[in-house]
């Protein structure tokens, strides 16, 4: 029974390090109501647009999309709201993009 707990313990403890340690977004945009918003961060405005734009095509009316930085790079990522032709597509944009983490 010890054994049992002492296991948990270790999941927990990495789970929060986990966390800890994963990069914070640098932004996030959403997508309600047929609008994109910045709500964390900076994130060139155009973007924002395209990824708004892109969303109506596919018919998304509800999604977050993460950029976080990647070593040098930043990598985007998308909720599961996205489907994954639309989430190629904002990717597409993106490295179109050539914004760089400072």
């Amino acid at each position: 029974m010890g054994s049992v707990i002492y296991l948990g313990l270790i999941l927990v403890a990495a789970a929060a390090l986990w966390g800890a340690l994963r990069p914070r977004p640098l932004f996030e945009i959403r997508i309600e109501h047929g609008r994109a918003s910045i709500t964390r961060g900076k994130a060139p405005a155009s973007f924002a647009g395209e990824v708004l734009e892109i969303c109506n095509r596919h018919g998304v009316e509800r999604a977050a999309i993460r950029g976080r930085a990647r070593a040098s790079r930043v990598a985007i990522e998308c909720s599961a709201d996205i489907p994954p032709r639309c989430q190629q597509q904002i990717r597409n944009v993106w490295n179109l993009t050539g914004w760089k983490p400072r």
